[in-house]
């Protein structure tokens, strides 16, 4: 909109008494503008904004843009002031300059004013660039956050609880993810006082080491908000009174200026910390980072849970080995053997149990039972199914009907038990069969281990993709994601479907040659492709696209690499816009302020030919007074001059009506007076360039409901049209029908022809292809305007180098008295 304004005023700046104005309107935008001539150099200014500047607006005037702007900058400048010389329409761009207020993005448009100036407008856009960065890095950061947890729960370092290992993973995928200088992972001694590093990676040196413990005794403030605090967010960590103690011995020395210390628990017990440290100028955490070290934690506690249950499991199996090996070979050492497992089995958290094959008898039940089922082991002993009353009525008649399995070795249920207090936990249980030598099954053992934290960690990262998802989908922009092998679709949301038509599932797997004409799809992999080699994002300020239920489409699309941990580009982010209705409405704006101008241009006009005509009919009514009556021809000179001043006149106001979209007055007209007018009126002009007018005029008494001096300005500018794109001997053809209940006249030349664009673009004002030789481009514009006033029609035939044929309908006015 600032743009159009621009160009209009600096139309109007070649107008008498409209400079002073011109100065004030540009003088008022929050912006920047110039006028260059065609070689770039700086002729005018008006810096309303003058911060936009690398310079003092004045070191400008008189020099080339190639002198005064940095070298990348001024070539992307030349090679739009090209473009926009060559085509004549507005050329956009966007770059960044490092101006005296910072980095700043800015937008700037040239326009042609005439063949030799061209009007430079400068706009700050780092608001909404800034806005677009920081959208599509929080979401990138929240992909990378549960992609790195991803890989952390899926590591076998980390799933077989292999603890030394699995740390170095934990904390090297999350300094990474988190771009933290240091990450780190404590435990808790026994008794909570110190708190042991386990083991540091350092993000610079890609170094794994561990620090010196640390004393609760010397860190008070610290351990106590460890233990009452879920994630401990110090931006400022050298003053936050929660890590303030570290600042002179560990802080300062290492140079690090914020904490992010999210708490290790085991079943709601603080068992240690993930440290994140960020070295360098203070850092404040993000909301999504802040959940991201909490999920760190919580993939640090599974480690160890998984650790615990290994070595659980192992020393079970070494246990029970042992046990059987013994009983075969020396059953004198039953006891002791027994005795051993007693010890072992006693320790782990999981619970192991024993009973006869018919559950008659509890054989043994581990200590863990107490904590697991809240219940004494005496009244399991006592009673030997009433482990099976705790079990979740809706799952205990699926589990009893699963004892049977026990004796084979198939047993593995997972069901709810609920504890004395209320509590709901998750058991995983199964047993495997004791056989004496010969075969026979004399008990069953197995392991009723407690999962529900296990289960919580996996809903947890369910409900994070089903989040990641839900935003995903309800962006209401497109996003599509693709393979960078292949280019193929791995990703789509809901504004995506809308906007092409194609659903989710027809997509995925296949590539843009599947669903667009293959130029289209090539433009749009050649795109892709760009990004891919560059590894740079690539914005296209209007893409178009044929979609299967909206049609042709117009996109802004900005198109991202994503990379994988090796840098190279893995997947491909597309993000669009659909702008057809913005360009449709830029469009209509455009008509509209043209239309405008035309009131403004009549209005002038008016007031230049009303002022001498007037003059005109004064003098000749006085001339009038002054001639004998007997000099007739005098008196039918002066007569005939008054005819054409009230000829003029009578133009003036219709173009005055015209412009303020007023209806003129109207009656009924013949037509073939009015062809016949307008080739009398252009005969002279068309005579002076050897270009003969044909009629074929086949109306007979045909009338229309108009106004005949308006209908002939129509085929005298049609007719002047002609003749100015018809060359020597070539002829005009005008013709004339009734079709129905309408006159059609038809005025067509031999001459150079317009291409669809200009046809598209033939009657918006000031428009023409004849602006070096005067053209105003306002002709065929009044045309349309006329003949719409009349109810009518104009629509225009063309082809370049075959000639323009000009069709003009109008209803035939049928006398109803």
């Amino acid at each position: 909109m600032q743009q159009r304004r621009a160009d209009r005023s600096v139309q109007e700046n070649n107008s008498p008494g409209r400079g002073d104005f011109l100065d004030k309107i540009l003088s008022s935008l929050p912006d920047v503008t110039f006028i260059w001539d065609k070689d770039g150099t700086y002729l005018q200014y008006w810096a309303a904004s003058p911060h936009l500047l690398h310079l003092p607006a004045d070191d400008f005037i008189g020099k080339l843009c190639t002198d005064v702007l940095p070298e990348e900058t001024a070539q992307l400048f030349m090679d739009a002031l090209e473009k926009c010389a060559a085509t004549g329409k507005t050329v956009s761009l966007e770059y960044s300059m490092i101006l005296p207020i910072g980095e700043t993005h800015l937008e700037a448009q040239i326009s042609q004013i005439d063949t030799n100036r061209f009007l430079v407008h400068i706009r700050d856009v780092s608001e909404r660039v800034e806005s677009e960065l920081a959208e599509t890095g929080l979401l990138e950061r929240q992909k990378m956050h549960q992609s790195t947890i991803i890989k952390i729960a899926s590591d076998k370092k980390t799933a077989d609880g292999i603890v030394p290992d699995a740390f170095q993973v934990i904390s090297e995928l999350a300094s990474q993810a988190c771009c933290a200088s240091r990450v780190s992972i404590w435990l808790f001694s026994e008794n909570k006082g110190v708190l042991e590093c386990q083991d540091l990676f350092t993000l610079e040196t890609k170094r794994h080491q561990r620090e010196e413990p640390l004393k609760a005794a010397d860190f008070p403030a610290y351990f106590d908000a460890v233990s009452r605090e879920r994630v401990i967010d110090a931006h400022n960590a050298r003053f936050d009174p929660r890590t303030a103690e570290f600042a002179n011995s560990y802080l300062i020395p290492k140079g690090i200026s914020s904490m992010l210390d999210a708490v290790v628990r085991v079943r709601g017990d603080a068992v240690g910390v993930v440290c994140f440290e960020h070295i360098g100028t203070q850092r404040i955490w993000t909301s999504d980072e802040v959940a991201f070290a909490g999920e760190v934690a919580d993939q640090v506690t599974q480690a160890l849970l998984n650790r615990d249950r290994r070595l659980a499991t192992e020393t079970l199996e070494k246990a029970y080995s042992e046990l059987e090996e013994r009983v075969r070979q020396r059953t004198a050492e039953l006891k002791e053997s027994e005795l051993k497992f007693r010890q072992v089995v006693e320790n782990i958290r999981e619970v192991f149990w024993m009973t006869d094959p018919k559950k008659k008898e509890t054989l043994f039940v581990s200590k863990a039972y107490e904590d697991v089922w809240g219940r004494s082991r005496e009244s399991l002993f006592a009673q030997p199914l009433s482990f099976v009353e705790a079990i979740h009525e809706e799952d205990r008649p699926r589990v009893m009907r699963a004892f049977p399995k026990q004796e084979k070795g198939t047993y593995d249920e997972t069901y709810r038990l609920v504890q004395p207090n209320g509590d709901i936990r998750w058991i995983r249980d199964r047993a495997f069969p004791v056989k004496n030598e010969k075969g026979e099954v004399i008990r069953v053992a197995g392991i009723a281990e407690d999962i529900t934290e296990e289960l919580d960690a996996k809903h947890k990262l369910e409900e994070s993709e089903l989040f990641l998802s839900t935003i995903l989908n309800n962006i209401p922009m497109s996003v599509f994601v693709k393979d960078a092998d292949d280019l193929s679709f791995i990703l789509v949301n809901k504004a995506e479907e809308e906007l092409t038509g194609i659903p989710l599932e027809e997509k995925i797997g296949k590539t843009d040659l599947d669903f667009f004409p293959s130029k289209q799809a090539e433009f749009f992999r050649e795109k892709d492709r760009e990004v891919l080699r560059s590894r740079e994002p690539v914005d296209i300020p209007e893409e178009p696209i044929d979609t299967r239920h909206l049609g042709r489409r117009i996109l802004h699309t900005q198109k991202i690499p994503l990379s994988g941990s090796s840098g190279k580009p893995r997947y491909l982010l597309g993000i669009s816009q659909d702008i057809t209705q913005l360009k449709q409405q830029e469009l209509s704006l455009r008509r509209a302020e043209r239309l405008a101008s035309i009131g403004t241009l009549a209005a002038g006009i008016a007031h230049e030919i009303n002022n001498p005509l007037g003059l005109i009919q004064l003098e000749a009514d006085a001339l009038k007074q002054r001639i004998s009556e007997s000099d007739g021809k005098s008196e039918d000179s002066l007569q005939k001059i008054r005819e054409h001043v009230e000829r003029c006149s009578k133009i003036v106001r219709n173009i005055l009506q015209f412009s303020r979209e007023q209806s003129s007055e109207k009656r009924p007209v013949s037509v073939l007076n009015i062809i016949d007018n307008a080739v009398r009126l252009t005969q002279r002009h068309a005579q002076s360039r050897m270009v003969p007018i044909n009629k074929s005029l086949d109306v007979g008494e045909a009338q229309v409901f108009g106004n005949a001096v308006e209908l002939e300005q129509v085929f005298v500018n049609l007719l002047s049209n002609a003749v100015q794109a018809s060359k020597s001997s070539e002829s005009i053809e005008i013709d004339a029908c009734v079709e129905k209940d309408s006159v059609v006249i038809k005025v067509k030349d031999s001459g150079y022809g317009m291409d669809e664009v200009q046809m598209r673009q033939a009657v918006d004002p000031f428009f023409t292809t004849r602006q070096s030789s005067g053209g105003t481009g306002l002709g065929l514009s009044i045309c349309h305007g006329i003949v719409s006033d009349h109810n009518g029609h104009l629509d225009i035939e063309s082809e370049v180098g075959r000639g323009t044929t000009v069709n003009v309908r109008i209803p035939v006015y049928e006398n109803t008295d």
